[in-house]
């Protein structure tokens, strides 16, 4: 009896573990990192990435984050939201769509 009430009190605390690990959202680098990588590829001159947001799909380990970007692009400064959506596998994250918003998608 004793065995089997620790295995229950041992997958517990696994399942605790576990979950808890699932709710942690992309980083900011990462964030920045697609986004950047995105918008260079279509011709933007990246100048700033800051007010990182990210919130929970309906999809568990899927987030859509963003941020406010501030970018040259044909010559012109401006400043916009761009978004993402992530998924994670085996404890990475991996970007699940294009950027949205971002130039050239118009």
């Amino acid at each position: 009896m004793l065995v089997i009430n620790q295995k229950i009190i041992g997958m517990t605390l696994l399942t605790a573990l576990l979950v808890g690990c699932g709710n942690n959202q992309p980083k900011n680098g990462q964030i920045e990192e697609v986004i950047r990588k995105d918008l260079t590829a279509k011709g933007a001159e990246v100048k700033d990435v800051d007010g990182y947001k990210c919130k929970a799909t309906q999809t568990e380990g899927t987030y859509i984050c963003g941020a406010d970007v501030k970018l040259v692009h044909q010559g012109k400064t401006m400043d916009h939201r761009f978004a993402v959506a992530f998924s994670s596998a085996n404890g990475e994250w991996f970007q699940k769509s294009p950027t949205r918003g971002a130039v050239g998608d118009e």
